[in-house]
């Protein structure tokens, strides 16, 4: 918005510069037309020295054209009067927007330093936060890995306790057939024992 803003003025700033430069030069051809009224006055002098013979209609014709003259030179030094004063005003004003041209690109300059900064922090945070997540991907790989292997022994442990509990429930129970069959075999002794005496 600045920015736009900032050239609004610039194109401000180009417009008076080229009505500055117009009235500079309505201002020189109202000069060379006083020159020339001025150089027409001084010959009309010069012509009403030489006729002061002169009929005297020729003579009211004459201070009736330097009347003129001197009526369109009054005219012409009011309408310098007020371009110079136009030009004078234009002027302050092109100043004026010419400070607060700069201002605003001072401005937009500053503004878009910290944007930039900002800017740069923000991709500095977002390369580290990437870094970061690559090592912590790379270490839940390497985590997933070693629990699959943990897994992976844990089953082959709980197969050897199955087939170790296997192995000691038919142990146990072909100890328990044999225990039965001592105390049979005892008993069958200590019965015979007893029946010889």
């Amino acid at each position: 918005m600045i920015s736009n803003e900032a050239a609004m003025y610039r194109d401000n700033i180009n417009r008076f510069d080229w009505k500055n430069n117009h009235l500079n030069s309505m201002l020189q051809n109202a000069h060379v037309v006083l020159e020339s009224q001025r150089a027409m006055n001084v010959k009309n002098q010069d012509l009403s020295e030489v006729n002061a013979g002169t009929e005297r209609s020729e003579w009211n014709d004459l201070r009736s054209r330097k009347h003129n003259q001197e009526e369109m030179k009054r005219k012409l030094e009011e309408s310098c009067s007020r371009l110079r004063s136009l030009q004078k005003n234009k002027k302050v004003e092109l100043r004026q927007l010419k400070n607060k041209n700069y201002f605003l690109l001072t401005l937009y300059q500053q503004k878009n330093a910290k944007i930039e900064k900002k800017l740069k922090r923000k991709q500095q945070e977002r390369v580290k936060l990437e870094s970061q997540l690559c090592t912590s991907k790379d270490l839940l790989e390497s985590l997933e890995d070693e629990i699959k292997k943990y897994k992976q022994q844990a089953e082959e442990i709980q197969n050897q306790l199955s087939q170790a509990d296997s192995t000691f429930q038919k142990q146990i129970k072909s100890g328990e057939r044999k225990l039965e069959l001592a105390e049979r075999v005892m008993e069958d002794t200590y019965m015979r024992l007893r029946s010889i005496h």
